[in-house]
């Protein structure tokens, strides 16, 4: 299946995403990529005709080689950003799960891979994430008080 990311016109990309929230004690899981220097939330692109838990369960499985259970949608981002290569026009929708295997809660640091990439899951202190190069960091305060709503955040 092909990843919902596209370039339009204008040199703009389109980009479908989905991410978990996992919490654990005060801790929210955040991961960077490669040389990215940037943490985000663990996620991934959803491909077309696949819904957005669908998509979290895939991408958690290929990057970590977990199962996620318990899902819950309680977030949709509509994210507006520049980077040197594009113009991004994203949604991204956020679901909060658990891991079905306790055992990761445990551990302060996953290593996980997309392609040939090596990924770095932490578990940080969610009233820390301001201190880390976090994006999008408009979501920050609603990570820090999430309260069960469904939320829509609009960020250009």
């Amino acid at each position: 299946m092909k990843d919902l990311s596209f370039m339009l016109d204008d040199n703009v990309k389109l980009n479908v995403r989905t991410t978990g929230i996992f919490l654990n004690d005060g801790k929210i899981l955040v991961h960077k990529c490669g040389e990215n220097e940037h943490y985000a939330l663990p996620g991934g692109r959803v491909q077309a005709r696949e819904d957005s838990i669908t998509a979290l369960k895939r991408e958690v499985s290929e990057e970590l080689d977990l199962e996620i259970e318990n899902t819950s949608f309680i977030g949709a981002v509509e994210n507006f950003f520049t980077v040197p290569e594009a113009k991004f026009h994203e949604y991204m929708w956020m679901i909060k799960c658990d891991f079905k295997d306790k055992s990761v809660y445990n551990q302060e640091q996953i290593i996980g891979h997309e392609k040939d990439k090596e990924m770095i899951f932490e578990w940080i202190d969610v009233n820390k994430l301001e201190e880390l190069d976090f994006k999008p960091i408009e979501v920050i305060p609603y990570l820090k008080n999430i309260d069960g709503k469904v939320h829509h955040m609009i960020i250009k």
